[in-house]
């Protein structure tokens, strides 16, 4: 895990780096030099006078967005973080249009056309994604005033990227693109489904520097543990994992504790297995006192759902804040308590299930590549990423656990999802049968490649 690569300093040799600084001034530089040699090749026209609009907003942005955004270190320096997971996501998005650049040029289409097929995909994807996102953790969201809210939604270099999002905003702009060019549908969903599939194979890698998107605790040999600051961490603390148990709230609205190591502090200190809790730490949990829950809402950052904080996210914030220190009362009035020590320095093992998520992208790619040459009928290669991919996402989200049930499915989010795409997968399939297979195996365009130029 490294999620912050490296730091953009506030200053350099005593000037400001953003704002009125350094990278203003260099950008001038570059923009005035630049229309400069526009306007001496094709004099003051529409393309001249585009550059300079477009160097005005990037001049714009280097003056009042980015030091917007500079934050102050944990350890004192001031700067913008380059984050690991916004790097691979760069890189992502790179290798994705670079491999259907190549694609389209092989197969007599020109890379103008993916070039203008890109943006819009990127655009409406990040969207997509981070709409998804919002959309599942809304409680979160819902419970921090505006404008902070707003900063927090557009800020994705942290993660909080949905990868089912994603495919929906960015299909959704490649339909429109290809209704709008007249472009085939299904041969152009053939030629970017590999560049998908890559792109989230390296993206996945994004989340491991991030330390989202995983497992459940593993006693594997290749299960990774991860910091303090990193969120299996401080799920572990709140959940009660460190402690060998875990704090559920079950249908009758009280809270129990599960013992899950019988080696662990509470099995130890001899707490019973289904034990019913009604306190922790000295605060009362069962019911949560109105001033337990005013004290929380002041002093704490915590999801608040339309009915208000449940009884086990309180639970879980009094056991995190007590740290290495435990303290419990069951409802017949017996205390139980311990001090774990030492205190964990990192998180218990847990199933990499990001490095999974990427293998799994990674094989699905190669397959699509292979079969390329093979198809038969246009779409077959879209629709076998569209069988695979959710069969293979529902089977890891069994192993994930940093997402929980969807509208009481029993299922997460993504999961329903999978379902949902598969269904749909099923009925292309039915549509592509119907369809004669072609004998010209590999060849993509009937057409001349200068008319699909966008």
């Amino acid at each position: 895990m490294r999620q912050t690569i490296c730091v953009i300093p506030h200053e350099l040799l005593g000037l400001p780096v953003f704002g009125w600084g350094w990278a203003l001034a260099v950008w001038v530089a570059i923009a005035l030099i630049a229309t400069w040699m526009t306007f001496r090749r094709f004099g003051w026209n529409t393309e001249t006078r585009g550059q300079l609009v477009m160097a005005t907003v990037v001049a714009a942005v280097l003056v009042f967005v980015l030091p917007a955004i500079e934050v102050r270190l944990p350890d004192g320096r001031i700067g913008i973080p380059i984050r690991g997971y916004g790097v691979m996501l760069l890189i992502a998005v790179v290798a994705g249009v670079g491999l259907a650049m190549y694609l389209a040029t092989r197969h007599g289409m020109h890379q103008d056309v993916i070039l203008a097929l890109a943006v819009p995909m990127f655009v409406t994807a990040i969207v997509g994604a981070r709409t998804f996102f919002v959309i599942q953790y809304w409680d979160y969201y819902r419970s921090t005033p505006f404008p902070e809210v707003l900063l927090k939604i557009v800020n994705i270099t942290v993660g909080g990227l949905v990868v089912y999002g994603a495919l929906i905003g960015g299909l959704l702009a490649a339909a429109w693109f290809f209704y709008r060019h007249k472009l085939p549908v299904l041969v152009m969903a053939d030629l970017i489904s590999p560049s998908l599939i890559l792109g989230l194979s390296i993206g996945r890698l994004g989340c491991l520097m991030n330390g989202c998107c995983y497992g459940g605790v593993s006693d594997v040999p290749w299960a990774l543990t991860f910091p303090p600051e990193a969120a299996p961490y401080e799920t572990q603390l709140q959940s009660g994992d460190f402690h060998g148990m875990r704090l559920e709230q079950r249908d009758d609205s009280h809270l129990y504790v599960t013992l899950r190591d019988p080696q662990g502090a509470a099995a130890r200190a001899h707490l019973p297995d289904g034990a019913r809790l009604a306190a922790i730490n000295g605060h009362a949990i069962d019911p949560p006192t109105p001033a337990l829950l005013e004290q929380l809402h002041q002093g704490m950052e915590i999801e608040t759902g339309a009915d208000g904080i449940s009884t086990l996210e309180v639970a879980q914030i009094l056991l995190a804040d007590g740290r290495d220190r435990v303290a419990l009362t069951t409802d017949d009035g017996r205390d139980f308590g311990w001090t774990l020590s030492p205190f964990p320095t990192r998180s218990l093992p847990v199933h990499p299930t990001q490095i999974y998520a990427s293998v799994n992208a990674l094989c699905i790619f190669l397959f699509l590549l292979a079969y390329l040459p093979f198809r038969r009928r246009d779409g077959e290669v879209f629709a076998i990423l569209m069988t695979i991919y959710p069969i293979t996402r529902f089977l890891l989200e069994i192993v994930r656990t940093d997402e929980g049930s969807f509208w009481q499915t029993g299922l997460t989010i993504s999961q329903n999802v999978s379902i949902l795409l598969l269904g749909g997968a099923v009925c292309l399939w039915l549509y592509l049968l119907r369809q004669p297979a072609r004998p010209n195996v590999g060849t993509f365009w009937e057409r001349p490649a200068s008319e699909y130029r966008s």
